[in-house]
């Protein structure tokens, strides 16, 4: 296989057009968007999230909503700070996400003021 052939079954969205999307792994851990399509997400979590395992994932993108479990592809540490480490998992979705193409504008994204994780 050319290892530059993309093997994604979906499109994906980028940050910036994830911007206004957040996400939360259950019971209450918070995860920011780094990517999205309709079958799966590259999130960025505090909760180590294991290869192979499940979890629980509800994105939100204001009155857009979407709870599914999730079967973890990949994941690793992406980022070491002061106050903790931050995993970064790619996740693929039990539930197609349906609603993908009616994402909020990213400007608009801009204003709501919700990141989901620190940056730094």
């Amino acid at each position: 296989m050319n290892a530059g052939t993309d093997r994604r079954r979906h499109a994906r969205e980028d940050e910036e057009r994830v911007r206004a999307v957040c996400g939360r792994v259950r019971p209450g851990h918070e995860a920011r968007v780094l990517n999205l399509s309709a079958g799966g997400a590259l999130i960025e979590t505090e909760r180590r999230l294991v290869p192979g395992g499940v979890a629980d994932l509800q994105i939100d993108a204001g009155a857009l909503q979407h709870a599914t479990r999730v079967r973890v592809v990949r994941s690793h540490v992406s980022r070491v700070r002061a106050d903790g480490i931050l995993f970064r998992a790619a996740v693929a979705f039990e539930r197609a996400l349906p609603w993908l193409p009616d994402l909020p504008n990213p400007a608009d994204a801009a204003n709501t003021g919700r990141t989901g994780l620190p940056q730094g």
